[in-house]
């Protein structure tokens, strides 16, 4: 059945009028922590937050900053219990202030042949994590893009839900062998409000170990909202060849913005 996808944090976590939002989007790339332009490179896969534009849309833009014109597989984190560990939609149309974007029913139907992966738009409806990404994307590519979207719930960093993420990493790799339009993946999480643990987690990140990055965030899951888009992302990078990594922007929230808390945001990129 067709979905339209309304746009829930519109007017919450960023402007919801057209106009208002280029212009917000636009000062992310101008802020002082921001990237200042546009420096694109290949990009196989990369991490991102997604508080409110305002809050983390600087450190964001970095990512944005360095993609170039693809489809995008969104790997966003779950903050309340869904079904599946894994839900997908397959099919309709996300709305933004910018307008709509199509998802790729075509590549959505290759994911969904990891049995891992259920097709379940309604925890979409309500969650964020993916939502934010998409003024970003729309600002940038217009409307000319298609994308799908998967939340992961991350409950607990033991050894099977990381074979899970390792897992549909790899099928999300070889679904995008077998295409031959362009694909990157994005994982959505924001970080701990501990820079020392933060900055732990990151030297693993940018050296591909997910396992040492699941060992150091178990007993610590509510750190780290999206340790599973994070997984998933370094499985995808793997399995596709990815050699390197950039940490490219990383700053906590009152950095971003005075007085708004010490969540710790990061863009990274595998290439």
């Amino acid at each position: 059945m067709f979905k339209i996808r309304e746009p829930f944090a519109a007017g919450a976590l960023y402007e919801k009028e057209a106009g208002l939002l280029r212009s917000q989007i636009e000062k992310c790339f101008r802020h002082k922590l921001g990237p200042k332009g546009m420096k694109t490179q290949p990009v196989v896969a990369g991490v991102v937050p997604h508080n409110s534009v305002e809050s983390s849309g600087p450190i964001a833009a970095w990512l944005y900053s360095r993609l170039e014109k693809a489809n995008f597989i969104i790997l966003g984190a779950a903050h309340r219990p869904i079904k599946s560990r894994f839900a997908i939609m397959k099919e309709g149309l996300w709305k933004t202030p910018l307008g709509e974007l199509a998802i790729d029913t075509k590549m959505a139907d290759k994911i969904s042949d990891c049995e891992l992966v259920e097709y379940d738009s309604l925890p979409h409806q309500n969650e964020h994590s993916i939502e934010v990404q998409l003024p970003f994307l729309h600002y940038k590519f217009g409307n000319d893009f298609k994308l799908v979207p998967i939340l992961v719930y991350n409950q607990f960093a033991d050894e099977s839900f990381l074979d899970n993420c390792y897992y549909l990493g790899e099928t999300i790799a070889n679904s995008i062998k077998t295409t031959k339009d362009k694909w990157v993946v994005i994982a959505s999480s924001d970080f701990s409000q501990d820079k020392k643990f933060n900055n732990m987690l990151l030297k693993d990140l940018v050296k591909f170990r997910g396992k040492k990055l699941f060992d150091k965030i178990k007993g610590n899951e509510a750190k780290v909202c999206g340790f599973g888009c994070i997984a998933t992302a370094i499985s995808v990078a793997k399995n596709l060849g990815a050699e390197n990594s950039k940490l490219l922007k990383y700053a906590n929230a009152s950095e971003v913005m005075p007085n708004s808390g010490s969540t710790g945001y990061a863009s990274l990129i595998f290439y």
